[in-house]
């Protein structure tokens, strides 16, 4: 059986970018076309939130606010409209409010303890807080021990980018989605490649969170070769053009991953 790192057909260092070469026909065009279906689908979700907020709302301050935030959400939908894949997706980056860091939510995760968990969410809780401080699109990171004791400061990416260092120890690492995504292709096979990395999180900027674990029971190699086989699949959606049918695979191969010992969770906001 190929190793893991033969399989992934990958280049690792501890605080490098993983450069993933999989794909024979990927484009970066069709890569932010990815993105910004999602992140057009997360404004129209969040316009007729608010939408619904105001045409509920008794009290006429909420109203008036909660109308103007539906007004964000709605001209940020149509600045991204259309059938065109290519497009600014700087227009649908979405800002930290302090709405998105109360919004992080308590993720009840099992055989953590209710104090590991609540320091989770405090923790992407700073790390937000820490985005914001920031040009709209920039990352940040954390790792931390395996009891989410904070190890070093927060790490600041740079390029719309962070690098998580690997540690040789057993580590969580946590970082930020600033469009508010499903955890990245680059993302998951960092994950299944660095074998001290047991968690890895990212929490958007509207406060989402996603979360995938090594438990007792991984069976790396599987786990690494069905990333391997999945991710050739994906090739197919990026030739057709069909983004939808790419989110949905993304999505699809973490939930199988659970058959080889790795736990996939994810709340929304």
């Amino acid at each position: 059986m190929k190793s893991r790192r033969q399989a992934l057909k990958l280049c690792l260092d501890t605080a490098v970018v993983i450069v993933i070469e999989i794909f024979n026909a990927f484009t970066l065009e069709v890569f932010h076309g990815v993105e910004i279906l999602q992140r057009r689908q997360h404004a129209e979700r969040q316009a007729k939130k608010y939408r619904r907020l105001a045409d509920n709302s008794l009290d006429a301050d909420n109203r008036r606010r909660y109308e103007a935030r539906a007004e964000e959400w709605e001209n940020a939908v149509a600045k991204n409209g259309g059938s065109g894949i290519i497009r600014d997706i700087d227009d649908m980056l979405i800002p930290v409010t302090e709405e998105s860091i109360k919004s992080v939510p308590l993720v009840q995760i099992p055989n953590w303890s209710d104090e590991m968990c609540e320091a989770l969410r405090e923790a992407h809780r700073d790390l937000l807080k820490e985005a914001a401080k920031h040009p709209l699109g920039t990352e940040v990171a954390s790792v931390h021990d395996m009891s989410m004791r904070r190890i070093g400061g927060i790490i600041v990416g740079e390029n719309k980018s962070v690098i998580i260092p690997d540690l040789s120890h057993a580590y969580i690492a946590l970082h930020t989605h600033p469009s508010g995504l499903i955890l990245s292709p680059s993302d998951i096979v960092q994950f299944a490649c660095r074998d001290n990395l047991k968690t890895l999180t990212a929490v958007g900027n509207d406060g989402a969170t996603y979360m995938i674990s090594k438990m007792n029971s991984l069976r790396a190699d599987e786990f690494s070769s069905h990333i391997y086989r999945s991710l050739d699949r994906l090739d197919k959606f990026i030739q057709d053009e069909n983004i939808i049918g790419y989110v949905q695979g993304i999505d699809t191969m973490l939930k199988e991953s659970e058959r080889f010992g790795v736990q996939y969770i994810k709340r929304g906001t």
